[in-house]
C-alpha cells in the first residue's frame, strides 16, 4: 500500500497557571467506507489542567485526502486570540493543515480547556476493500508558560480509515434439515429455511433461482417464486417437503442463487429416511358359514359376510379387481359387493353370497377376498361356506271325517 505523507499541525496554545509538569493526550478516531466516498473522524484534546500549546503533524495514507474541514475545531470561546481556527498552506505544515487554539495571554484563564473538532476525507476510488488506511499523529513541539517542554509527556492515538464494500449478503439458515422418517409414497409436513439480506449498505439483493436435489421441494413460505428481491435486513421464508419414493435414506441440498457479493451461508443439506407403511390385513366373517338345508330347484338363502380391515393401524388396504370370488360348487354366487375400492384400519365392508341348490346334494365354496397394502403387500382372506339341496317334504292324504252316517233318505 503506498503510504505519502501530508503534514497537518495543530497548536494548542493553553495559559500557564503555575510550575505543574505538563501531561495532556490527543485522540484521533476510526471509521470506515466504500472507496470513492466522503468520510469524517473525530479528534479530541485533553490536558491535564495545567496550561500548555501543543503541536500535533499528522500524516495519513496514500489514499486519502483531506476535504474541507469546517468543523476542524471547537470547543473554544471567550478568550482566544483571531489566530484560534483552522488555515491550511500554513508555513508550520505546508500543504497540509494547521489548527491553532491561541490564548489571548500566558497568564488569563481560557474557558475551555479540552478542544475538539472533525476531520473530512476522500478515500480514492482505487482504494482495496479490507485495507486500513492510517492516520498518524506526530509530537512537534508541547508548550507550557512559553517555554517548550518533553513531548514524551503527551499521549497520542492514531486513527485510521478501513476500506469497505457495500454489498448484499446472502445468508440462509439453518444450514441443515432433517426430516427423520417418513412412510414412503406420503410427503412431509413443511419445514422452514430463512433467507436474508444481511448488508447493512441499503444495497438490494435479488435472488434468482431456489435450486432441489434429491426428493425435496418447495411448500409454501413467504420468499414466493423467483425472481424476488430482499432489501437490506429483509428476510422471507421457504417450506421444505420431503416425499420419499422407497424404503431407504435419502440426501439432497436446497441452493439459493443471487447475486449477493457475499454469502455467509447459500444452501442447506436436507436428509431423511424412507420407511415402510403399516402392514394391511383383511379378515372375513362369519368364518365358516352353512347355510342349512334349501329346497333344490326351488329355493334360495342369502347371507352377507363382513370384510374387516384388520391390519396395524394406519394401514390401508386396496382392493383388486374383483376384490371378491368363489371356488367351488356353483350353486353359490356373489350377487352384492361393497368391497371395491380401498379400505382403512379399523374399517369393513360387506358382501353377500346366495346359495340357489340344483340337486340333493351337500354342497361348498370358498368366498375368498384380496388386496394390497401401502407397501405393496398382498393381503387376503378367506371363508368356507357350505349348503345341502333338500327335496320338497312327503306329501300325504288326510280324509276327514273318516266315518259318516248320512240317517234314512227317501228312495226315488
Amino acid at each position: 500500500m503506498k503510504r505519502i505523507q501530508l503534514q497537518g499541525l495543530i497548536a494548542l496554545f493553553g495559559l500557564f497557571l503555575g510550575a505543574a509538569a505538563y501531561a495532556g493526550s490527543a485522540s484521533f478516531g476510526t471509521t470506515s467506507g466504500d472507496a470513492g466516498t466522503a468520510v469524517s473522524i473525530n479528534w479530541s484534546y485533553t490536558n491535564d489542567g495545567a496550561d500548555q500549546g501543543v503541536d500535533i503533524c499528522l500524516t495519513w495514507d496514500a489514499d486519502l485526502s483531506l476535504t474541507a474541514s469546517p468543523n476542524c475545531l471547537q470547543n473554544i470561546g471567550a478568550g482566544f486570540t483571531s489566530f484560534s481556527g483552522c488555515v491550511t498552506s500554513s508555513p508550520n505544515c505546508s500543504g497540509g493543515l494547521y489548527i491553532s487554539m491561541s490564548p489571548d495571554n500566558f497568564t488569563d484563564l481560557i474557558p475551555s480547556r479540552d478542544p475538539m473538532g472533525t476531520l473530512n476525507f476522500n478515500i480514492a476510488g482505487g482504494a482495496t476493500t479490507g485495507d486500513i488506511l492510517p492516520i498518524t499523529a506526530t509530537c512537534v513541539d508541547v508548550v507550557q508558560g512559553g517555554s517548550s517542554v518533553n513531548c514524551s509527556n503527551l499521549t497520542l492515538s492514531n486513527g485510521s480509515v478501513t476500506v469497505t464494500e457495500s454489498v448484499a449478503v446472502l445468508n440462509v439458515t439453518p444450514s441443515t434439515l432433517n426430516f427423520g422418517n417418513q412412510i414412503f409414497g406420503t410427503t412431509s409436513s413443511a419445514q422452514t429455511v430463512t433467507i436474508s439480506n444481511d448488508g447493512v449498505d441499503g444495497i438490494d439483493m435479488s435472488v434468482s433461482n431456489l435450486g432441489f436435489t434429491g426428493v425435496f421441494s418447495q411448500s409454501g413460505g413467504t420468499c414466493g417464486s423467483t425472481p424476488f428481491t430482499l432489501a437490506d435486513g429483509d428476510s422471507c421464508t421457504v417450506g421444505i417437503v420431503f416425499s420419499p419414493t422407497a424404503v431407504t435414506s435419502y440426501s439432497g441440498t436446497f441452493t439459493v442463487t443471487s447475486d449477493a457479493s457475499t454469502t455467509t451461508n447459500g444452501s442447506v443439506a436436507l436428509s431423511g429416511a424412507g420407511i415402510p407403511a403399516p402392514t394391511g390385513d383383511l379378515t372375513i366373517s362369519p368364518e365358516p358359514f352353512n347355510f342349512g338345508g334349501v329346497i333344490a330347484n326351488s329355493g334360495n338363502d342369502t347371507q352377507s359376510f363382513t370384510v374387516s380391515s384388520s391390519g396395524a393401524p394406519g394401514s390401508v388396504v386396496t382392493f383388486a379387481s374383483p376384490s371378491a370370488s368363489l371356488s367351488g360348487s356353483g350353486d353359490f354366487a356373489i350377487t352384492q359387493n361393497n368391497c371395491t375400492v380401498s379400505l382403512p384400519a379399523g374399517s369393513t365392508c360387506s358382501i353377500e353370497v346366495t346359495f340357489t341348490p340344483t340337486s340333493l346334494a351337500v354342497v361348498s365354496t370358498t368366498l375368498s377376498v384380496s388386496g394390497t397394502d401401502a407397501n405393496s403387500a398382498s393381503v387376503s382372506d378367506t371363508t368356507s361356506i357350505s349348503g345341502e339341496g333338500t327335496p320338497f317334504p312327503a306329501g300325504d292324504l288326510t280324509i276327514s271325517p273318516t266315518s259318516y252316517d248320512f240317517g234314512s233318505v227317501v228312495a226315488n
